[in-house]
């Protein structure tokens, strides 16, 4: 394993590999940026390719996860699609839901029979969604109200708590 020379790629929250790339996300100063530098020279590349998500000012990437061969990255209240274009390399960045998006740390990806790999994940609405890329359905609808078999629901969840929320 090679180093990283200290200062050579921005301090980041998050980090993922697509499509050849690396792809490090939400940093201090841009909370809504992605730097990307090649898998083959991340270790020398200066880390000045970057993209913004086009989302609100007070908005920032809480996560991302590949499905289908796709990007999708998580917004507090967005989803997007990130999928590459031309040579260059370029991104292309799709909006594919803007209802919703997922607290860090809750978004996992899984195999249902019958349906096939899908995301799930909990959103900022303190719901837990199931998500194919284009379409999403609730499936927490039993527990988010008080339901009187737990103590807890996803309801009472104080908002301040929730991202200490982690989903295996």
């Amino acid at each position: 394993m090679v180093a990283l020379a200290p200062g050579s790629a921005p301090a980041v929250k998050f980090a993922t590999d697509f499509a050849g790339f690396t792809f490090l996300m939400n940093s201090v100063l841009r909370p809504r940026g992605v730097f990307y530098a090649d898998n083959n020279s991340f270790t020398t590349d200066p880390w000045t390719t970057s993209f913004e998500i086009p989302a609100d000012t007070d908005d920032e990437i809480t996560g991302s996860a590949i499905l289908n061969a796709k990007l999708y990255i998580f917004t507090k209240r967005r989803v997007f699609r990130i999928s590459p274009v031309g040579g260059n390399p370029d991104f292309s960045v799709r909006e594919v839901k803007s209802s919703f998006g997922a607290v860090p740390r809750t978004i996992k990806r899984v195999t249902l029979p019958d349906v096939g790999e899908v995301l799930i994940f909990l959103s900022w609405d303190k719901r837990m969604r199931i998500f194919d890329g284009a379409e999403d359905k609730v499936i927490s609808d039993q527990i988010f109200e008080d339901n009187s078999m737990s103590p807890t629901s996803l309801g009472r969840i104080n908002e301040n708590q929730m991202v200490k929320n982690f989903a295996e």
